[in-house]
């Protein structure tokens, strides 16, 4: 189930003066879609649902002139791609500083600037490179006189080797965590031995991870910010608990959480105010992986609302309509097999299926002439094998059955006379 919270952004080396942060919940806009409405419905969208903050993962121009007047505070991201040049180079700080901050600041309210975007989970020729990215950034900001925009990077929950006992993030600790945990509706509590600190949701847990992983690295008053947090509302057949009605859950009341007054704060930083980012504020079709990576949204491509949810906070939980029920909470021990969607796109499709053959491992050898899966001779048929046999050698590693939108599971066994296809089960 914390695989569900995998994309959890903590936004550490970020200190917020106590005048700056407020408990508003803020919003994820990506646009990774081919569908989502334009910048200027985007943003008229988000002022009506009274979001208070929004976070982009570049530094848009469109964007940031729309945002202006909007009394919306603004996170923006210096590019992973940005960040060696921008570290070499106090020139190349200030360039980036006046194109994307002080053309729009203040009529715009940045209040952010991310350095990169889970840097420490990618490319490691950068690691050298954030800190003195960031001091740069810094130093540029300073030299104009802008003290209330912050600069931080986001890291992702994977820079820690286990979440409990969070006293002990550097462990090897493994676990089995109850679904109702992660949706803050646990009646099960945990406590953590080593500080007899007592945990009543996952989230909670997570955060005190990093702050005990920071306060043992000897930082221990940087404050905290979640970058991105949700939910997925739709998930493969082998994604337990992806669905519209935990989705709902975990946002109406993470949204409760964040916006009580006093702050509530997490075990270890009682009455702490958090900013936090949903994730996200669309579906967004084009992004890549199982399908929950294309449903994170509290928004359809279209802008309508996949769910009810008040981001301000106001709305009692106990006003809402009944959700639909949760169908996908207990796994599905089954097998599942790779087909082509209906409609695929012929030219498309031969060049995955070049693909999904070429990675070895015998994926193909039943396609060959003459062997018991070459008839018949349909390309569509020849490439419901390929992945297939593809996700089946090669989940483990991490594959998908996607391959950029032309394939889907299935549970029919699409198997025919001596053709036997490769199956995976969950």
């Amino acid at each position: 189930m914390a695989a569900l919270l995998a994309t959890i952004l903590l936004s550490s080396l970020l200190l917020v003066y106590s005048a700056d942060i407020s408990g508003k919940i803020g919003v994820n806009y990506g646009w990774k879609g081919n569908n989502l409405p334009s910048p200027y419905q985007t943003i008229e969208t988000v002022r009506s649902m009274n979001a208070g903050r929004i976070k982009l993962y570049d530094s848009d121009h469109e964007i940031l002139k729309l945002l202006s007047g909007t009394n919306i505070h603004v996170s923006t991201m210096v590019p992973n791609n940005d960040i060696i040049r921008i570290a070499s180079s106090q020139a190349a700080a200030e360039q980036w500083v006046q194109s994307n901050v002080l053309d729009f600041y203040p009529g715009t309210m940045i209040r952010f600037v991310l350095v990169g975007n889970e840097v420490l989970s990618h490319d490691g020729r950068i690691w050298p490179s954030l800190v003195p990215a960031m001091r740069r950034i810094k130093n540029s900001l300073n030299a104009h006189d802008i003290k209330n925009v912050k600069v931080s990077t986001s890291l992702a929950m994977n820079v820690l080797q286990s979440t409990f006992p969070p006293s002990s993030a550097w462990s090897s600790n493994s676990r089995n965590i109850r679904l109702d945990f992660a949706l803050f509706r646990g009646t099960a509590n945990q406590t953590d031995h080593n500080t007899s600190l007592v945990y009543t949701n996952l989230l909670d847990q997570m955060l005190d991870s990093v702050i005990f992983a920071m306060r043992k690295l000897g930082y221990p008053d940087i404050r905290l910010a979640v970058g991105e947090t949700g939910w997925p509302n739709a998930g493969d057949m082998d994604q337990v608990g992806a669905n519209i009605n935990n989705a709902a859950t975990y946002n109406r009341k993470l949204i409760q959480k964040r916006t009580t007054k006093p702050p509530i704060g997490t075990p270890a930083r009682p009455g702490a105010v958090i900013p936090t980012f949903i994730s996200s504020l669309y579906d967004e079709n084009q992004r890549a992986g199982p399908t929950t990576e294309r449903h994170w949204g509290l928004l359809r491509s279209n802008g309508t609302p996949i769910y009810d949810i008040d981001i301000s906070g106001k709305r009692p939980l106990s006003s809402y309509k009944p959700l639909p029920a949760a169908r996908t909470n207990v796994p599905y021990r089954g097998k599942l097999w790779c087909e082509v969607v209906p409609g695929a796109n012929a030219a498309n499709l031969s060049s995955a299926l070049s693909y999904a053959c070429s990675q070895g491992n015998q994926t193909c050898a039943a396609l060959n002439p003459g062997q018991q899966c070459y008839e018949p001779v349909s390309m569509f048929r020849h490439a419901s094998y390929a992945f297939s046999s593809y996700w089946s050698k090669f989940r483990k590693q991490g594959a998908t059955c996607y391959f950029n939108g032309l394939a889907r599971q299935t549970r029919r066994n699409p198997s025919r006379g001596r053709c036997n296809f490769p199956s995976v089960t969950p």
